[in-house]
């Protein structure tokens, strides 16, 4: 069934090249001594990232690996703990106006770059307006738009950045005036999109200040070392929260080591020679190990507020037409995902996270092949099928997804699918200037609400490579951030789902899962939690045994 008698030679195979790579990993690099796993353990936190992170400019940021490092080196104005919850950072507390527009953050007095030099408000002023800087290409510049005047400055409408309410009030309060109230605003201000920046270094060494001799950061770690495809260095930040007047010191934290592993069978090598300090689902464990992995005395298991998707260029024939899209979408057969896959998959019709408030499981296309196939031949109309193109990432999880819906689309509809991977950054830059018909994706949420979701399908929003726009579709999302009446917001965001994905068919929901992770025994305290940041505030490496 779906061509699954051939695993046993690819289990062979991938066996036989997992323990290639692994002796590769092994050999003592050249630009690190020699390290005994003892000693290596008991002084770095080793991890993996899976593959190279395609920048550390937080204004350029815009995927999970990149998120995944900045998070240690820079912090904004609030976090996310471990229970996905905004608490301050940099600002030690915040003051809202009673019509709910103007906000006032108070900066710590103890927050300091990692060379020393205080945080002040005026840094994150040069942050924004380097964001809504059209020349600087950030994707997520739509994030300040509530911010008044933000949009017009984006948009050339209005030069003047002074307009713009982003405001230093002194060197520790940072005044933000928004054009409408925004429930979620404390949300935003942890993203990359509203880190602060250092002005001075980014003049001084241009798109080179994210190098490890120039980088300057203001969270919990430096960067120490990046021998770009290989790994990642992190050393604690010896300023991070720390008084200069009482010099205060800064909690002790291990020296984190990310590694490059696109291969999860030689990750799980690795860790299982104790080379590896973590193993994650995404990056370190494919579906085959997931259920073994599952049962580890050291396994974790939690939610996670991603989702799966089928993205379709909509301007690329067949798929202008909306009742193509349709078809492709109906013909699914999602329990399949979790049969196959066998990796905590839960398969959805809706592009809002089922744990999350306003999910409605109603919404969506019903799977139906019979009714997919009347729909394509009513789509085509006689005409000629042109080479159609299914885009992923690399991995072995992502291949068998595509696999699985080629096999649909030959069952259902008679139409070769064809199959085109590549590496992650690869892939992220061809979405960009010439997005396949077709298009896997991962969606983690950026801030725990239904608007981190369906928001990214907004016309001003850069992650949104469907090339799909609709006016009603935006005008729903925005009443829908503007109101805080629970009943309001949930029949925006049905109306607003019912244009996405059964109207127009822009994407094609498939599943969401469970988030596994998997820690050494001397290794305590990382967690994920639901946006899928890496948590290692309370981590420790104890003594081997």
């Amino acid at each position: 069934m779906l061509g699954l008698k051939p695993l046993r030679w690819m289990i062979i195979l991938l066996a036989v090249s997992s323990f290639a790579l692994l002796s590769l990993w092994l050999l003592p690099r050249s630009s690190e001594k020699p390290t005994s796993p003892q000693t290596l353990k008991e002084t770095v936190l080793t991890l993996n990232l899976g593959t190279e992170p395609p920048t550390l400019d937080p204004a350029l940021a815009v995927d999970l690996t990149s998120g995944t490092v900045i998070d240690q080196l820079y912090q904004g104005l609030t976090s996310f703990d471990e229970q996905s919850k905004v608490t301050p950072a940099v600002a030690s507390h915040w003051e809202i106006s009673p019509d709910g527009k103007r906000y006032l953050f108070h900066l710590r007095t103890d927050a300091n770059w990692s060379d020393g030099t205080p945080v002040t408000a005026q840094q994150f002023v040069d942050a924004w307006q380097r964001i809504l800087t059209p020349e600087t290409a950030a994707q997520y510049a739509n994030f300040l738009f509530p911010i008044q005047g933000a949009k017009a400055f984006y948009d050339g409408k209005d030069k003047a950045f002074s307009h713009v309410g982003i405001k230093a009030i002194s060197k520790k309060q940072l005044a933000v005036t928004l054009e409408k109230p925004l429930s979620f605003l404390p949300s935003l201000m942890a993203l990359p999109v509203a880190l602060p920046l250092r002005a001075d270094l980014l003049a001084k060494y241009g798109k080179q200040f994210t190098e490890p001799r120039y980088l300057v950061g203001n969270g919990p770690y430096q960067l120490a070392q990046w021998k770009h495809e290989d790994f990642i260095k992190l050393t604690p930040n010896p300023y991070y929260l720390r008084n200069t007047e009482t010099l205060q010191p800064s909690k002790q934290r291990p020296t984190i080591l990310f590694r490059m592993i696109p291969d999860a069978n030689t990750s799980t090598l690795l860790f299982n020679n104790k080379q590896l300090d973590l193993l994650e689902s995404g990056t370190s464990i494919s579906a085959f190990d997931y259920a073994t992995y599952a049962k580890h005395p050291n396994a974790h298991q939690a939610p996670i507020g991603m989702i799966q998707y089928l993205g379709f260029n909509t301007k690329k024939a067949p798929f202008d037409k909306p009742l193509a899209r349709k078809a492709f979408c109906e013909c699914l057969q999602r329990d399949y995902f979790p049969q196959l896959l066998k990796s905590g998959q839960t398969p959805v019709n809706s592009f809002i996270e089922p744990h999350l408030p306003f999910y409605n499981p109603a919404v969506g296309l019903a799977e139906s092949a019979k009714q997919g196939k009347a729909n394509w031949q009513q789509a085509l109309a006689g005409s000629t099928i042109p080479p159609i193109t299914l885009g992923f990432r690399n991995g072995y999880d992502t291949r068998k997804q595509a696999e699985i819906l080629q096999f649909f689309w030959k069952q259902s509809l008679g139409v070769t699918v064809q199959l085109q991977n590549a590496d992650w950054k690869v892939y992220l830059q061809r979405l960009k200037t010439d997005t396949p018909h077709l298009f896997l994706l991962t969606w983690y949420m950026d801030y725990p609400d239904a608007d981190s979701f369906l928001s990214l399908f907004h016309s001003s929003n850069g992650n949104n490579h469907t090339q799909w726009q609709s006016a009603q579709f935006d005008s729903l999302i925005e009443k829908a951030r503007q109101s805080l009446n629970g009943a309001e917001r949930q029949a925006f965001y049905n109306q607003a789902q019912h244009i996405l994905l059964e109207q127009d068919v822009a994407i094609c929901p498939l599943f969401t899962l469970k988030k596994l992770w998997v820690t050494q025994p001397w290794v305590k305290g990382i967690t994920f939690n639901s946006l899928n940041q890496l948590m290692i505030d309370h981590a420790s490496i104890e003594k081997k045994q």
